[in-house]
């Protein structure tokens, strides 16, 4: 349980688990939604608390002394702090950096015979993000041309629906992809790199899928494919969930939501 690697970054100012308490839940899907990070900070002096604004950049790394990494990256949404029985808790709220990939509008219109790829194309030409386009499954054309105008998010959304592609926003980039394709490598992954078990869950809309616990390992993220050395559920699995969650010095872990890799 020691050795554990808990900071966050905001700015130019680190905060470490060596000298503070720090807590946090940072939950993640697989789709275009926004992923949402709660940090818990224990004790800081007022002069720290006034450096801390909304907007600001933060950056949080977990993980053990031989094997940690970044696990969010993002700015933040709401600062709060109260006392809660003898300790002052400062709550942080923050996003990853979307806020204009939600809230930015577009309005265009597309001439018809326009596919969809080039749609996405001229699209990126219009907006503050780039588009990775890893695969269209359909690339359609509209014959009647195409009328967006909604807000960028609902946008590719949209488009994505007519394709039959999935995207998510990733590192500051809106990725365009197929459903159930795998784009990753296969990361081995048993008791020696901290799995606690893994259980299937009840079928949701005829759909299986797969609950894994594990300590916290930062080479655990969205859409990495991890191959279960189990004597339950052994097999190939993708993450489309995660839970990263940070408590008190026992409760230092990860829960995935998988599904098995056709």
């Amino acid at each position: 349980m020691f050795g554990q690697i808990r900071k966050i970054t905001i700015e130019d100012t680190v905060f470490s688990f060596e000298n503070l308490d720090i807590e946090f839940e940072i939950d993640s899907k697989d789709d275009i939604s926004s992923d949402l990070a709660k940090i818990y900070i224990y004790n800081l002096s007022k002069s720290t608390l006034e450096k801390l604004k909304k907007g600001q950049a933060l950056v949080v790394e977990a993980g053990y002394k031989d094997n940690s990494g970044i696990i969010f990256n993002g700015t933040i949404d709401d600062i709060k702090t109260e006392l809660e029985g003898t300790d002052y808790k400062t709550t942080i709220l923050a996003t990853p950096s979307n806020n204009l990939f939600t809230n930015t509008i577009v309005n265009i219109q597309f001439n018809s015979g326009i596919k969809a790829s080039e749609i996405l194309k001229k699209l990126e030409n219009n907006i503050p993000y780039k588009i990775k386009i890893l695969d269209i499954p359909k690339d359609i054309v509209y014959q009647k041309g195409k009328v967006l105008s909604t807000r960028l998010n609902n946008a590719i959304k949209i488009i994505c629906d007519d394709i039959g592609a999935v995207s998510t926003f990733e590192k500051n980039m809106i990725i365009i992809k197929a459903p159930n394709k795998v784009y990753t490598s296969v990361l081995k992954f048993g008791s020696q790199n901290g799995l606690i078990y893994i259980k299937k869950n009840s079928e949701k809309d005829g759909k299986e899928s797969f609950t894994l616990e594990s300590i916290l390992n930062p080479q655990l993220i969205l859409n990495q494919v991890v191959e279960v050395d189990s004597i339950n559920y052994p097999g190939r699995y993708i993450i489309k969930q995660i839970k990263y969650l940070a408590k008190d010095i026992n409760i230092f872990n990860i829960t995935c939501i998988l599904e098995k890799v056709k």
